[in-house]
């Protein structure tokens, strides 16, 4: 019975404090011991911007690594089948949301990836594939 009272007073914390140390509080001084590193920054180039003719999915990579180095590229599939010109916009879409850029419709069939920070009129992405379209740049 005395047992159950003692448990009792221990938990509303009517016992007196029990004395001991604390060592396990006390921390150690840290210091950390590392080199400095060197600030290196990379410079930043204008985006810019690559037309690109697609007439087979085996072309991915021309429309991809553009995108990835961080260019504008506004890619054409008119001359693809549906199938195949679907699969290069899924392409593309992907590409974009993993690299956090944005797929733009420029024409019917003409897609045009901008990457992130990067921002492009819709009626300049017009004129480039008007431009590349008339005069085949």
């Amino acid at each position: 019975m005395a047992d159950l009272v003692y448990k009792a007073k221990q938990f509303f914390g009517l016992t007196p404090p029990v004395d001991g140390s604390d060592y396990y509080l006390e921390e150690a001084e840290f210091e950390p011991h590392y080199r400095d590193r060197n600030e290196v920054l990379a410079r930043r180039r204008e985006p810019r911007t690559v037309t690109v003719d697609v007439t087979s999915y085996d072309q991915a990579a021309e429309v991809g690594e553009p995108f990835r180095d961080g260019d504008i590229v506004v890619f054409d599939v008119n001359a693809m089948p549906k199938a195949e010109a679907k699969r290069i916009v899924d392409f593309a879409a992907g590409l974009c949301f993993a690299l956090h850029g944005e797929l733009d419709k420029v024409a019917p069939r003409v897609f045009a990836m901008v990457p992130e920070g990067v921002h492009v009129a819709p009626y300049e992405l017009q004129d480039v594939y008007e431009g590349q379209a008339r005069y085949g740049i």
